[in-house]
Order: structure tokens, then C-alpha cells, then sequence
């Protein structure tokens, strides 16, 4: 890798042989005494020119100053990204020896707005002008609104999150937690630094600073928010809870109201809508299986101690009978299973159990009595190691349906579908041999 010296003895060669460069300013983290310096910093470089023209998108150009590119991005030129259409025309390149240059080539005339920057070369006295602002970058104090937004965008937009994780939608459960509520995480964290330090340091883009100004308890608090193992719901708790720490301690700093309201309205929402809610899971059930049986699909029934009305979440499981037409191919017998064991992380401890049954099984009820596919939360583990396997072997007879008819009969209920009665004849209360 080029060293420093040799890198800017070439962006300095470069410009000075060609007259068509008339300025050259360096700025990003190389131009700012308080970031830490280390071989991996881009070289953030500005040519003021004064044609654009021959420079736009001219790769050749770049590797015959520069060097073999071995990465590039060209965002002007780029379909998917809009581009900022401000007139210039950037370089994103890594080199073969892995040397990253961000060059930006423009004829506009340079606005000072505080930037740290180094002129690094000026023909013509075009930026003598320029006066940094060594605090460019300190985190700013907010006013008593920004915090109040601040808030309420975190607080809010978790709503969005309780709903993903009932729906089992992990993708967008992390997009809303780290594209959305982190960022208002990451804004709050600023400030806890900011009055820590009485606003004089920067805490980094996107918090890379955070390891040097949060002490290690709340840095270690902030690192367990990254926790996807089941699908976001820890990290979600725990983003609330380091939250509302560092939102106190700023409207107690700053002299700010803090509104405990919607702290307790979106804890209690989330509880609503998470906590210990079988009747929740119930309705993903029925969407589960709907969408994978369709009209092949008679109906569901519930027995146990749900329907029964003695169910507990720490002690009960979910219990129900699927009924059928005709036998499910077995890429729909996966689909249902993987869907049953997305939802076993919303389930009360003991899990679900389930069994899919053809219905013409139920006219006359022999003991034992067949079925197309058995799931519990004790077949969890062999369904996770060999899907295909499991879901073709779990099926045959059970010596332990007719007593589930028998508890479906007299106490069960139809969550969808045909009524129970039309489905199920009647089972005798003594289940031996042969039932009618």
C-alpha cells in the first residue's frame, strides 16, 4: 500500500501538470486533527476544474494517474441510486494495492459552510476563502422539540416492530429496528456524549465513536441490541430500555420534559400485542394454513385447554386438528411445518401440537386413526435437521386421535371451517377397537 506522502505527492503531481485543474482541497477525516488516523482513511479529495466535460466518468484517466482500479463506484453514473445532480462527478475507487481515493471533480465555485478542509493546492486564490470550523463535527444540542421528536420517532415506530414479530416477518422486523429506531437510538446516544462533554467531541458517523465516550456498561447495553436470534424481540427490548436511560439522563441534563406517556403507551402496546396473546397466534394458524391447503382445507379445531377455557401459557400448549380432503403433497406438508416452526417463537413454552386427518377418516373413527402429518414442539429438532425426511415419515396411525375427537366433540371449537358437528360423527365415550 502507497503511504500517505507518496499518495499526496501524486494527487499534487497530478494536479499541478494539468492546467485544467485549477485548485485542490482535501477534506473528510485526513483534513480533521481529531479522528484517528490509520491506514485504512480514504483520501478525500476535491479537483476544482475548469471543464468538467473531459473528466466525466473517464476511467482511463483516473487509472493513468492513479493506478489499476481493483473496486469502483461512479455515483453520478449510477441507474438504481438517484444521484445528487449537483453537476459533479465522483470517483469511489480502491486501488490494486489498497489505496481508496474519493475523488470529487467540480467546476462549481467551493461554499464554505465550516467543514474541516486543507487546501492542499490553489493556482488561482479560489479558496482563500475558506475558514474551518474546528467544532464542524461536535455533536450539536438539541432544542427541547429535536428531543421531543426524537422520542416520539423511536417510541413510535416500534409499533411497527411488535407487529413484525407477531407476523413472524424477521426481514422487516430488522429494517424498521436498525434502519428507523436505531437511527433515533443513535441520535439520543449523541446527545447522552454530547452532555457527558459538554458538546465538544464528535461520537463518530453512525456511532463508531461510541466505544470511546459511553462508558462500558451502556457500550456493552448498546452491543446486545444487535441479538436477531429470535427475530428481534430482545433486541427491541433492549433498545427501549437503553433508550429511555439515556433520554432521562438528557432531559434531566438539559432541562427538558421528558413524555413518560409514550414510553408507557407503546411498553404497553407492546405487551398487548407479544406478551402471552394464544389467541393471536390462533389467527397466524389459520393464515398459515389457509394459505397452504387452500380448498383442499375442511377446517380447524381447537381442543385442550384453550378451548376449554383452563389454558395457562407457562403449563398449556396449543392443540388442534387439522382436517383435509385428500392428503397434502409434500411440499405443502413443508410449507406448513416451517411455518409452525416460525411461529413456536411466539408460543407459549410447551409449543403447539397438531396433527393434519383426512375427513372421510371421521365418518367412522377407528382407533388407531390415521393421519397426513403430526407436529409437536418435541418433533421441533428433527424438523429443523431433515425437513423432507420428517415430513414424509411423520404420518400413518395414532392410537391417540379418537380421544382428541372425543375432547373436540365435547368441548372443542371450529376456528375455521366447517362446524364440528358436520365434520365429526359421533364418538363413542369408550375407546376401544372400533368407534361409530
Amino acid at each position: 500500500m502507497r503511504t500517505p506522502e507518496e499518495m499526496f505527492d501524486l494527487l499534487l503531481k497530478t494536479a499541478r501538470e494539468d492546467e485544467r485543474i485549477l485548485a485542490v482541497l482535501l477534506n473528510g477525516s485526513r483534513s480533521n486533527p481529531e479522528a484517528p488516523q490509520d491506514i485504512y482513511q480514504d483520501y478525500d479529495i476535491v479537483y476544482f476544474v475548469k471543464d468538467l466535460a473531459p473528466f466525466w466518468n473517464n476511467k482511463a484517466w483516473l487509472e493513468e494517474h492513479f493506478g489499476k482500479v481493483l473496486l469502483m463506484q461512479t455515483p453520478e453514473a449510477n441507474t438504481l441510486i438517484p444521484p445528487n445532480g449537483n453537476g459533479d462527478f465522483i470517483f469511489l475507487a480502491i486501488f490494486e494495492d489498497g489505496v481508496r481515493i474519493d475523488l470529487t471533480i467540480t467546476s462549481r465555485p467551493y461554499i464554505d459552510n465550516g467543514e474541516p478542509a486543507v487546501i492542499l493546492l490553489d493556482k488561482t486564490g479560489m479558496l482563500s476563502h475558506i475558514r474551518p470550523d474546528p467544532g464542524f463535527w461536535h455533536v450539536k444540542k438539541p432544542t427541547e422539540d429535536q428531543f421531543f421528536d426524537c422520542c416520539n420517532e423511536f417510541w413510535w415506530c416500534l409499533n411497527n416492530v411488535a407487529k413484525g414479530l407477531v407476523r413472524c416477518e424477521t426481514v422487516y422486523v430488522m429494517d424498521m429496528l436498525n434502519k428507523y429506531v436505531r437511527n433515533m437510538l443513535n441520535t439520543m446516544a449523541e446527545w447522552y456524549i454530547g452532555v457527558d462533554t459538554d458538546f465538544s467531541v464528535s461520537p463518530g458517523k453512525a456511532g463508531k465513536y461510541f466505544g470511546k465516550y459511553l462508558d462500558n456498561n451502556l457500550y456493552s447495553m448498546y452491543l446486545s441490541t444487535y441479538s436477531p436470534a429470535d427475530g428481534g424481540k430482545t433486541s427491541a427490548l433492549r433498545m427501549m430500555d437503553l433508550f429511555s436511560f439515556l433520554a432521562h439522563t438528557v432531559a434531566g441534563a438539559l432541562d427538558f420534559r421528558y413524555c413518560e406517556e409514550e414510553e408507557q403507551g407503546l411498553r404497553k402496546y407492546f405487551s398487548m400485542t407479544l406478551d402471552e396473546n394464544p389467541y393471536r397466534l390462533l389467527e397466524y394458524i389459520k393464515e398459515l394454513f389457509s394459505n397452504a391447503l387452500g380448498e383442499n382445507l375442511v377446517g380447524i379445531y381447537l381442543y385442550g385447554s384453550l378451548a376449554s377455557g383452563c389454558f395457562n401459557w407457562q403449563k398449556s400448549d396449543i392443540d388442534f386438528i387439522a382436517v383435509t380432503h385428500r392428503e397434502p403433497e409434500q411440499s405443502i406438508k413443508e410449507q406448513i411445518i416451517l411455518g409452525l416452526l416460525e411461529l413456536e417463537r411466539i408460543a407459549p413454552p410447551k409449543g403447539i401440537e397438531m396433527s393434519i386427518v383426512p375427513k372421510e377418516s371421521l365418518k367412522k373413527v377407528l382407533n388407531p386413526a390415521p393421519y397426513f402429518l403430526h407436529y409437536s414442539k418435541a418433533h421441533s429438532d428433527a424438523y429443523r435437521k431433515d425437513l423432507p425426511g420428517n415430513a414424509a415419515k411423520l404420518c400413518g396411525l395414532d392410537y391417540d386421535l379418537p380421544g382428541h375427537y372425543n375432547m373436540i366433540k365435547a368441548a372443542g371449537k371450529a376456528i375455521l371451517g366447517e362446524p364440528i358437528e358436520n365434520v365429526f360423527g359421533k364418538v363413542a365415550p369408550n375407546i376401544k377397537g372400533e368407534l361409530k
